[in-house]
Parts: C-alpha cells; sequence; structure tokens
C-alpha cells in the first residue's frame, strides 16, 4: 500500500524534472481532451503541476515501456469532468525525465484513497 508521502514524493519529483524536458504523448484521445474541455497545451501543463495527494488514484505500476514501476495514476475535476492523468519519471542515460502518457475523460470511476 502506498502511503501519502510517497505519492508527495513523487509529486515533488515530477514537478522537478517536468521543465524544461518535459514529454507529453499526443494521443488522439490525449488531443481531443483539450479541444473538447476547450483547454490549451499550457492549462493541461498547469493542472498536472497543481496535482496534490488528494488526486491520487493508484501506483506506482508496472512500466511496460522501461521496466520498474512509474506509472501513477491521478484524477482532477476539469470543467465538470473527471480527468484521467497518467504520469511517469524515466532515466535516461543518468537524466530524469517526466511525462504525461495520458490526459482525457477517465473511462471509468477512479477511486481516491487519500481524499
Amino acid at each position: 500500500m502506498v502511503r501519502p508521502a510517497q505519492v508527495v514524493l513523487f509529486i515533488t519529483q515530477f514537478r522537478e524534472y517536468w521543465p524544461p524536458k518535459c514529454v507529453v504523448i499526443n494521443t488522439d484521445k490525449n488531443i481531443q481532451a483539450l479541444a473538447d474541455l476547450n483547454i490549451t497545451a499550457k492549462q493541461r501543463q498547469e493542472i498536472i503541476l497543481h496535482l496534490s495527494v488528494e488526486n491520487y488514484s493508484e501506483g506506482p505500476s508496472r512500466d511496460r515501456d522501461r521496466g520498474g514501476e512509474g506509472i501513477w495514476i491521478f484524477g482532477k475535476q476539469v470543467q465538470g469532468q473527471e480527468i484521467y492523468i497518467k504520469l511517469n519519471l524515466f532515466e535516461v542515460k543518468e537524466k530524469y525525465f517526466a511525462s504525461c502518457l495520458s490526459f482525457h475523460p477517465a473511462e471509468r470511476t477512479l477511486t481516491y484513497p487519500f481524499s
């Protein structure tokens, strides 16, 4: 079971490594979410950077692409919709990077163990 302190540590590290080397995966679903919510990529970034322990839903879970336990799921109400936000931190050649893999309306109800 993840403790709130672990979530705080992940959020802190994520914020540290987001600029300037952030990676946002621009899938059709993620791009469509911006249009449907009528928000910009900059607004999406602000939403992500202001996540808190209360927004934590699950993780960390296995990163299928890079190995290790790096996938964290958060949720946030944006314009009356629950948004599914999947984040991770990864290392390449001793440098850390933050990435947003998903940012779109939730396809299932999320649970928030620390809210």
